[in-house]
């Protein structure tokens, strides 16, 4: 019986397959391979996808030290939301210039409507 192996996360398909059952990446560039009786290691395809998703203390330390500064935390939060970062580190900048952006809204309707601030 053959079979096709998706280069994306090594999930085994039919061989007639053209996208992967497991994370839907073509399979028209794949060969078909005879079934074999060595099993496929996994471990390596899932540490070659986690590897990039994982963000150090190191790295959130440095994050977490740029954004105290004043005024250079407001250009950071800009490059980090938006650069080629991992993507948590770039959610968390487009969370946090979310946020900031509706703590400003709120000051400024409160400012308008009550005279504080």
């Amino acid at each position: 019986m053959t079979h096709k192996i998706c280069k994306e996360c090594g999930e085994i398909n039919s061989g007639s397959a053209r996208y992967c059952s497991n994370c839907n990446s073509s399979l028209l560039d794949v060969k078909k391979t005879e079934q074999s009786t060595e099993p496929i290691n996994y471990s390596k395809v899932q540490s070659i996808a986690y590897s990039s998703d994982t963000v150090t203390i190191g790295q959130w330390v440095g994050i977490m030290i740029v954004l105290a500064i004043p005024f250079i935390n407001i250009i950071a939060l800009f490059v980090i939301a938006f650069g080629e970062f991992n993507e948590s580190i770039n959610n968390f900048g487009k969370a946090s210039l979310i946020l900031a952006l509706v703590g400003i809204v709120i000051a400024i309707l409160l400012r308008g409507c009550t005279g504080l601030l």
